[in-house]
């Protein structure tokens, strides 16, 4: 079963205390035992070392007496006095001992297996004797007469041993008291540390399609958590604004085609209702094709304006003689500009070269020329011109006609918008044109402007990079 992000930190984190805690205490232990073993064998070593002492500078040598014995005794019972330990002196040849001082009652028994370790090779050992440590000692030593004897102390370390051990309960038992502590404290610490995520999930899941002008609280926690809750927010709010803009353009489409859905309907039923002459039939299928013209113009637009020719584009992407683009535009409106009673103007062609596609790049201009004729009173004036300077273009597109009012400027390139919709009527279109030209600026990487005095002077310019001739 998989695990939430809230448990598996609490158990990682209380995982990692728990190893923490058995390294050091381990170390603690290793260090305890190490010193408590270092004590018991000085005390050892020193003891056999005093007692070998003796035996060298004994002004007659070991004698064995009652005045050796008690000297010796003294002296043992002042280096292990308090502890259970065995003190000898013996031949290097015999385990029979010519000393012996039984410190703490050892049995029989373990004394003569501990007296047969004075043959120096396990000297300094600990060695166990029916379940009892010991650390074993012994020293060879020659008397004033080169007699040569062995020094040997045996020093129990069992209640050192017993002392360790029980360190370890008592080390145990706090290490597990700190772990359920810290098991505890980490998992309220954790449960706090989630409860703004926790918040924000709760808020999160109370906004739907049907209202995104909810948002989540982004004022409790001005790091993490509020910067979530803050994108998460701005995520929204661009959805929100998308949803909107779908919306009006789904409604958009559906007026714009429902006059020329109208009016085919409208054709039909009319030519069903009753036999007709040819002619009027003929006028009826003209009529049926203008709209039929009118929704495929309608269509196409929208599919620039979804952004389907961008892919496209990256197949048909090529160098574009953009001057000769503009010269084919200007040629080919000029007669409609003369219809309309305008005087059109070439002003400036520069030699311009971009990379993109030609279609578009001439349905862009088109677009702009035609929206200002198509805006401009008889009368008036449309003058274009292309400048090139620093390996960037400018098109300029200016008339005198009507102008855009200020209050229209910032959604002059909506798709659908028309600043005004008595005259749009009246001039034709969809209120698609400048969306276009927006939209294929875009996707070329051009940038797109616009400035206008209403009734002196309207600019649509267009910038962007050149690429070298070839």
């Amino acid at each position: 079963m998989a695990l939430s992000v809230r448990p598996k930190l609490t158990i990682w984190y209380i995982g990692t205390v728990s190893l923490l805690l058995l390294f050091f205490v381990g170390a603690d232990m290793v260090g305890l035992r190490r010193n408590l073993m270092s004590r018991a064998a000085a005390a050892a070593s020193s003891a056999v070392d005093s007692l070998a002492q003796y035996l060298e500078t004994a002004p007659s040598g070991w004698q064995g007496n009652a005045q050796d014995r008690a000297r010796v005794g003294k002296l043992m019972e002042r280096q292990l006095g308090g502890q259970r330990a065995l003190a000898a002196v013996l031949r290097p040849t015999s385990s029979e001992p010519l000393f012996l001082l039984n410190l703490g009652g050892l049995p029989e028994d373990r004394v003569r297996r501990l007296l047969a370790e004075h043959a120096g090779s396990r000297s300094g050992r600990v060695v166990v004797v029916q379940g009892e440590n010991f650390r074993v000692v012994s020293r060879a030593q020659a008397g004033p007469e080169r007699t040569r004897y062995v020094a040997l102390v045996a020093l129990s370390v069992e209640d050192r041993v017993a002392t360790w051990r029980q360190a370890i309960g008592e080390h145990g038992l706090l290490a597990l008291v700190l772990v359920a502590l810290v098991s505890v404290l980490s998992y309220l610490v954790i449960k706090r540390a989630f409860a703004p995520v926790r918040r924000l999930t709760a808020e999160v899941r109370t906004i739907t399609a049907a209202d995104l002008s909810l948002r989540a609280d982004a004022s409790g926690d001005r790091y993490e958590i509020g910067e979530l809750a803050a994108t998460f927010n701005a995520v929204i709010a661009r959805l929100e604004g998308a949803f909107d803009r779908l919306r009006r353009f789904s409604g958009d489409v559906a007026h714009e085609l429902k006059t020329p859905l109208a009016v085919l309907r409208a054709e039909l039923d009319r030519a069903l209702r009753r036999d007709r002459s040819a002619e009027d039939y003929q006028q009826s299928l003209k009529r049926l094709r203008a709209e039929l013209d009118r929704i495929v113009e309608i269509v196409e637009n929208l599919l620039v304006l979804s952004g389907a020719e961008v892919e496209q584009l990256a197949r048909r992407e090529q160098p574009v003689a953009f001057d000769h683009t503009v010269m084919t535009v200007y040629e080919d409106l000029l007669a409609l500009a003369r219809q309309a009673g305008l005087c059109c103007e070439l002003d400036e062609l520069a030699e311009v070269q971009v990379q993109g596609d030609p279609q578009l790049l001439e349905r862009m201009v088109a677009n702009l020329l035609h929206n200002a004729i198509k805006f401009t009173p008889a009368g008036g004036k449309v003058t274009v011109s292309l400048r090139a300077e620093d390996e960037r273009f400018a098109l300029s597109v200016v008339d005198n006609g009507v102008g855009i009012p200020p209050q229209d400027l910032p959604r002059i390139f909506d798709r659908f918008y028309r600043a005004d919709k008595s005259r749009s009527k009246r001039t034709g279109g969809a209120g698609l044109g400048l969306a276009i030209v927006q939209q294929i600026a875009k996707i070329h990487g051009f940038e797109l402007g616009v400035s206008s005095e209403p009734n002196r002077r309207t600019e649509f310019r267009v910038v962007g990079r050149t690429i070298k001739q070839v």
